[in-house]
C-alpha cells in the first residue's frame, strides 16, 4: 500500500476542508503540501474556526514489532481545537485568579501517527497532512455530537425550571422525555 503524495493529500484536504491553511510557520506563497515545521517541530493549521496544532517527535526506532529494524521514524501528533468566539467566559468564584486564558475553546483528543524520520521525504509531509485531516474529521464529528448534547442539556434545564413543587426530579424528567419523544 502506497501513501498518497503530498499534492494528492492536499487536494483531498482542500476538497473536504475548503480554505484550510497553514498559520504557523507562515511562509508567504508556500503551498499547503510543502509541510513546514518551526525549529520546535510544530506547525498550526486553521479551518473554519478550528485550529490544528501539529508536532513531530524526535527520530526514534518506533517499530517495536521488529527488534532488528533500524529504520528511524517520528511520531506525529495533531490536536484540534474549536476556537469559540464571542464574549470572554467569566471566572468562577473560589480561585485567586485564573492561570489560563479566559477565551473558550474546545479541545479534542490527539491523533497520533507515525511518519518517516526524514522531514524532506514526501511521505513525511503526507503523514502530517493526513494527521491534520483526521484531527479535523474527528473534531467536526464531535462538534456535531456536542451540539446535540448541549441542546438536550438546555432542554432538561428548562424542564427543571418548569417542574412543579412536590414532583420528583427523575419522575418529571422521565415524563418530559416521554412527551418530547412522542410525535405531534
Amino acid at each position: 500500500m502506497t501513501s498518497p503524495s503530498p499534492a494528492e493529500q492536499t487536494a483531498a484536504l482542500q476538497r473536504d476542508f475548503p480554505g484550510l491553511r497553514r498559520t504557523h510557520p507562515h511562509v508567504i506563497g508556500a503551498p499547503l503540501h510543502e509541510v513546514q515545521l518551526d525549529p520546535a517541530l510544530t506547525a498550526r493549521f486553521s479551518w473554519a474556526g478550528y485550529e490544528v496544532r501539529v508536532s513531530a517527535g524526535p527520530e526514534d526506532h518506533l517499530n517495536r514489532d521488529d527488534p532488528d529494524d533500524v529504520t528511524l521514524h517520528r511520531q506525529i501528533s495533531a490536536h484540534a481545537a474549536l476556537l469559540v468566539g464571542g464574549p470572554v467566559s467569566k471566572a468562577r468564584e473560589g480561585a485567586e485568579w485564573q492561570l489560563v486564558t479566559p477565551r473558550s475553546e474546545i479541545l479534542f483528543p490527539a491523533v497520533l501517527s507515525v511518519a518517516v524520520a526524514d522531514r524532506v521525504d514526501p511521505r513525511f509531509a503526507s503523514a502530517v497532512l493526513a494527521a491534520v485531516g483526521t484531527a479535523l474529521d474527528r473534531a467536526r464529528l464531535a462538534t456535531v455530537h456536542a451540539g446535540k448534547a448541549a441542546a438536550e442539556a438546555d432542554r432538561e434545564v428548562q424542564w427543571e425550571r418548569e417542574r412543579p413543587d412536590g414532583v420528583s426530579r427523575t419522575r418529571w424528567l422521565r415524563q418530559k422525555r416521554t412527551e418530547h419523544a412522542q410525535p405531534e
